[in-house]
C-alpha cells in the first residue's frame, strides 16, 4: 500500500469496520516507504502514528536518532501530526539478514540497549509473533527476547 493511497483508505476503512474505531498506528510491510507519498496517505487516512522507520537488512537508526519525533513535509514546508518512532532493530534482520544465532542475537540487541540508556529516552525494536515460535524456525528467541526486556 506505500504507493496507493486508496489501498491505505482501504485498510484504515476495513479495520475500523471490524472494530468500530480507529488504527491509529501504522508499520508499512517489508518497511517499505515511498517518501513523501506514504506519509501523506497515512495522514490523509487519519493515522497518528508509524513504527516503519528503520532497516530491514541491518540494526541501526534509519533516521539517525532514537527519539520519537513529528514528520515534517519538506516539500510543503510544512509540520505534521503524524509521529514517527524509529527502531534500532528487527527479529528478522538479527536472525534471517545478519544469520545471528539467539545468544549472539542478544548481544547484538544489548549494543543497542546500552547505546540508548546512555542517552536516555526509549528503544524501540520490532518484533513479530512467529519469532516466538520454535517451530517456525525461532529457536531460541523467544528466551532472549524475556531476556532482553530484563537486561539480562
Amino acid at each position: 500500500s506505500m504507493k496507493n493511497e486508496q489501498l491505505i483508505t482501504k485498510e484504515v476503512q476495513t479495520f475500523k469496520s471490524i472494530i468500530e474505531q480507529g488504527p491509529f498506528s501504522s508499520r508499512q510491510h517489508y518497511l517499505r516507504l515511498s517518501l513523501p507519498e506514504t506519509y501523506r496517505a497515512l495522514i490523509r487516512a487519519g493515522l497518528r502514528s508509524d513504527y516503519s522507520m528503520g532497516y530491514a537488512d541491518m540494526p541501526g537508526w534509519r533516521a539517525g536518532t532514537h527519539l520519537p519525533f513529528p514528520w515534517y513535509d519538506l516539500e510543503k514546508e510544512k509540520s505534521t501530526h503524524l509521529q514517527i518512532y524509529p527502531f534500532a532493530f528487527m527479529d528478522v534482520t538479527l536472525k534471517n539478514y545478519q544469520h545471528l544465532s539467539a545468544s549472539d542475537a542478544l548481544q547484538k540487541m544489548m549494543f543497542y540497549r546500552n547505546q540508548v540508556d546512555s542517552l536516555g529516552g526509549p528503544l524501540y525494536s520490532l518484533w513479530h509473533n512467529s519469532s516466538f515460535s520454535e517451530a517456525h524456525g525461532w529457536s531460541g528467541y523467544g528466551e532472549i527476547y524475556e531476556r532482553y526486556l530484563r537486561g539480562i
